[in-house]
């Protein structure tokens, strides 16, 4: 039996070949491969906006309307639709000059298809931003926005496009409601909470009803912890949405953002932000099988510097144009004056507080009641020369449209965030306000130059890790531009930083801009004096003193001298952070600084070879000017003695003769000035003691001259021994005529 069935299974096999083709049993090299995904049967493109705030115009960081659309154009899918995630309106000036208008028309030559109403929308009131809303010719969508009860906008409206159907709600921010003019939002309501899930997810149910391929919901929300609510919590809280296109918290998300706390892949929809002030600008490609059915979702945003070669396009820019060329003759009105120069250079504002950044933080502490204020150094753009200020050279000084808001921190948290961004020369270099700030330099492992605080005091207190404030902070920072996240909720949000700071200028006197110029809020303590940092500052026409920190005595270079000829500036010097001392001269005095030193060891010690007077008192000063063997002439010494002696006590100088005697500059005394410092006359080698007693002392003595610093000294030496020879020649006649 086993013989005959063998051919006839051979036979079976051979036939089984023949069959098949060759190629049918051969494997391709390598792995096996899938088989290719079906091809889409309709692809839309969605372009999307956030947080314009009114920045319309092609820069190096901005893409600029013109550029958008000319991209968009070029576009060939198979149906396309543009959205804005809310905050258009409002912003820079190139926006509220005409209360909104200008975005409008622009956003109509654009053919926007909807936007959500932000926060910031609202700003003009409703009344005005329906009529925005018509002009723009979007649909202006929020499930959320009620008056007296009733909807202000439809919550969703469905597009055809590509041959599918797309539904979009919109949602907007109850922070609208912060500090909102209660005349321009009479009878306004701003739905959250439980409420707002369920007109949400009614608004989905009704779409899909209505058999939409893919629901939409366009917000103003923002995606960080302290939004209430969030986009990601619209995201976990009502099913059926399948993209969220975001703004508020001006976050940037190449691919979109998919790693929120509850998403669930193929559950929970994946959430896009195109970052603020146009930036860049997003891209969502949906592709649609034959049934309708989404087949998959592509993100990306496109950034200033990936179109920098796009053609901008004329209509747009002709808009653009018209409005920035009407707006000129405002742009041109002072709106108050500079008596001194306010210094917005970059290598400043990158590195510690100016004149210029100081005004800014005391003006949003003006505007909020804070007690800090924080914002960051590249917010200032430029300088402001002296005289009067155009409304024009604020806005280039203050051009982001950034707002000012209001949260807490705790002393921790403040160190945490000064210290984070305290990299010198990079644009990220935290500014303050409110506080005086101690920190050391020092060189960081990559080669760059950092700070690390050292002390931060408060209305002379230094602060501790569990003190609690008020802080007043741009809403970019506060949402992250510099990757610090605050960790407290928003209190509240202002005015725009140009307005803020624009009507603390219109209110501020000329004597206000000239003390806030000479204040002095941050101290950097270095090793060594780095000439070119100082000569740097000197050849700025900044009309302030220029203040050293330093952690040894060091010597002054002679091109930093150089500079100083012909400006009436000084030189102030902190060593170890204890007696801060400077020079204090008429620039035009200086003629030759050959050979000059600007020198001085400030101290409670002794100088050596130098002796105490037995009634100098216990916290006497020493002002040891003896390696300096010549200094310009008319100059005075400012030294500080408020460790020590109360401002506006009486204190007595005293100098070291010859012979190291100790003799009275002036009986009178000095005043101690409101800042603690003494100010009086210096000569090249001198050594001074300042006292609070009046030492015994029969004679005053006028201070050595340049010419015969030790003449004096020498008459006196001279006098006694005339005195001993005409003694000595008396009583030796005396002698002889006894004898």
């Amino acid at each position: 039996m086993r013989n005959k069935k063998a051919p006839a299974m051979l036979l079976a096999v051979l036939l089984s070949i023949a069959i098949f083709p060759a190629g049918a049993f051969a494997a391709p090299a390598g792995e096996i491969q899938a088989p290719a995904p079906p091809e889409p049967a309709s692809t839309v493109k969605i372009y999307h906006t956030n947080d314009v705030q009114g920045n319309a115009d092609v820069t190096p960081e901005s893409v600029g309307y013109a550029r958008l659309a000319t991209y968009i154009k070029q576009d060939e899918a198979d149906g396309k639709l543009l959205f804005d995630a809310g905050d258009a309106f409002h912003g820079n000036t190139f926006a509220t000059l005409s209360k909104g208008q200008s975005i409008a028309e622009i956003m109509k030559s654009l053919d926007y298809n909807a936007f959500v109403p932000g926060n910031h929308d609202l700003s003009y009131g409703l009344p005005t931003l329906e009529k925005l809303a018509e002009a723009s010719g979007a649909d202006a969508l929020s499930v959320n926005i009620m008056q007296d009860g009733l909807p202000v906008f439809d919550s969703y409206h469905i597009y055809k496009t590509g041959g599918v159907a797309i539904g979009v709600l919109g949602i907007s921010s109850p922070t609208a409601m912060d500090g909102a003019d209660a005349d321009n939002l009479k009878g306004v309501d701003i739905l959250n909470g439980e409420l707002l899930y369920q007109k949400t997810q009614q608004a989905v149910n009704e779409m899909r009803q209505e058999g939409v391929n893919a629901v939409i919901a366009l917000t103003h929300l923002g995606t960080g912890q302290n939004s209430d609510p969030s986009s990601v919590d619209i995201a976990t809280h009502v099913t059926g949405i399948d993209l969220v296109i975001d703004g508020y918290s001006h976050a940037l998300y190449p691919n979109g953002y998919t790693d929120y706390p509850g998403y669930i892949a193929g559950q929970t929809p994946i959430i896009v932000q195109a970052g603020s002030a146009l930036e860049a600008f997003g891209v969502v490609e949906m592709n649609f099988d034959e049934n309708g059915n989404i087949m998959g979702i592509l993100t990306f945003t496109v950034d200033a510097e990936s179109v920098a070669n796009v053609t901008a396009d004329k209509k747009i820019g002709s808009v653009i144009s018209t409005y920035a060329q009407e707006q000129q003759t405002f742009l041109q009105r002072p709106v108050s004056y500079t008596p001194v120069f306010l210094n917005g250079e970059s290598e400043f504002v990158y590195t510690g507080p100016t004149n210029f950044t100081t005004m800014v933080g005391d003006a949003m502490l003006l505007e909020t009641g804070a007690d800090i204020a924080l914002f960051a150094g590249r917010a200032v753009r430029t300088s402001i020369p002296s005289g009067d200020i155009t409304a024009a050279e604020l806005n280039n000084a203050l051009p982001s449209g950034s707002y000012v808001v209001t949260t807490t921190v705790s002393g921790a948290e403040l160190k945490g965030i000064l210290n984070a961004h305290m990299v010198l020369g990079l644009e990220d270099f935290v500014q303050f306000s409110g506080i005086h700030v101690v920190a050391e330099k020092y060189l960081a492992a990559d080669g760059s130059y950092a700070g690390r605080v050292k002390s931060i005091t408060r209305d002379g207190v230094e602060i501790s890790d569990d003190d609690q404030f008020t802080v007043a902070t741009t809403d970019d920072l506060y949402n992250g531009d510099l990757g610090y996240r605050f960790t407290s909720p928003l209190i509240r949000e202002y005015h725009t930083l140009y307005e803020t700071v624009g009507n603390y200028f219109k209110n501020s006197s000329e004597e206000m801009f000239e003390d806030t110029a000479q204040g002095a809020q941050f101290v950097l303590l270095e090793q060594i004096l780095d000439a070119d940092d100082v000569l740097s500052k000197l050849l700025v026409a900044v009309p302030v003193d220029i203040h050293v920190a330093l952690t040894r005595p060091a010597m002054v270079p002679e091109n930093i001298l150089y500079a100083l000829i012909g400006q009436d500036r000084n030189l102030v010097f902190t060593v170890d952070g204890a007696y801060p001392y400077g020079f204090i001269f008429d620039g035009s005095t200086l003629n030759s600084p050959s050979n000059v030193s600007l020198e001085a060891d400030v101290s409670q010690k002794t100088p050596p070879n130098k002796k105490r007077a037995s009634t100098a008192d216990k916290d006497a000063f020493f002002v040891d000017l003896s390696d300096n063997q010549t200094i310009p002439s008319s100059v005075y010494m400012q030294v500080y003695v408020g460790s020590a002696y109360e401002p506006g006590s009486t204190v007595y100088i005293y100098y070291y003769d010859v012979n190291n005697d100790i003799l009275p500059y002036d009986e009178e005394g000095v005043t101690v000035m409101a800042d603690g410092s003494i100010v009086f006359p210096a000569q090249a080698g001198a050594t001074y003691l300042i006292n609070s007693k009046l030492l015994n002392a029969a004679t005053s003595y006028e201070l050595p001259s340049p010419e015969q610093p030790y003449s004096l000294g020498i008459f006196v030496i001279f006098a006694v021994f005339i005195a001993w020879v005409i003694f000595f020649l008396i009583t030796k006649k005396g002698s002889q005529a006894k004898k």
